[in-house]
């Protein structure tokens, strides 16, 4: 199971060292983390409004079906977000260190690079298990229903993996920092190059 380029757009409203992206079933949302600032988008990509969240190392952002989560690199925290971003309330007791994050309609899912396993937790934030990765270092994670697709920049695709980290397919895919999913197709951005772009993929 590979991936088809179907489009390549344009970041025209400059952001620089992305984060993590999200689909919420309208509007896309990208953080840039070296600004902790969150984008929202159309389907075209055309910026509506941002959203600054405060910090320096917010990295992580998903969408449960109600919320917004973002989680931090540095500080082991995650914040639950209503619809303009604005905390509903602070967990304190992730590890240290974490990037991507996903929802599966029950889990959260967040990449712990430090010691590299996906870790899933329920909606209060109990740890349930860890599913260990062999190759893959994710900056971001997006879930289509059935499997987790990562986009690794430092190796330069984009992973598809099952629930136990089992490694089903690959695409190349320079510089893919950020990565979702939207019902359809995967979009997954670049890493602070000018201008930043985003690649829509079928999944075949």
């Amino acid at each position: 199971m590979g991936l088809t380029l179907i489009k390549n757009y344009k970041l025209t409203f400059g952001i620089q060292a992305l984060g993590s992206m999200c689909f919420d079933s309208k509007y896309f949302y990208i953080l840039c983390f070296s600004t902790s600032t969150v984008y929202k988008y159309d389907f075209d990509f055309n910026i509506i409004t941002t959203y600054v969240l405060g910090g320096s190392d917010r990295l992580g952002l998903c969408f449960d079906g109600k919320h917004f989560i973002t989680t931090t690199i540095t500080t082991g925290k995650l914040y639950l977000r209503d619809s303009t971003f604005n905390i509903l309330k602070e967990y304190t007791d992730l590890p240290p260190t974490n990037n991507g994050v996903a929802f599966d309609g029950r889990h959260y899912f967040i990449h712990e690079p430090s010691s590299s396993p996906i870790r899933v937790y329920d909606r209060n934030l109990n740890l349930i298990r860890s599913i260990p990765l062999t190759t893959a270092q994710p900056n971001d994670i997006a879930f289509d229903g059935t499997f987790f697709w990562l986009a690794d920049d430092t190796n330069n695709v984009i992973w598809q993996i099952d629930r136990d980290g089992n490694e089903i397919d690959y695409h190349t895919a320079p510089n893919r920092h950020a990565i979702t999913f939207d019902g359809k197709y995967i979009y997954a951005a670049n890493v602070a190059s000018d201008p930043a772009a985003v690649t829509k993929l079928l999944i075949n």
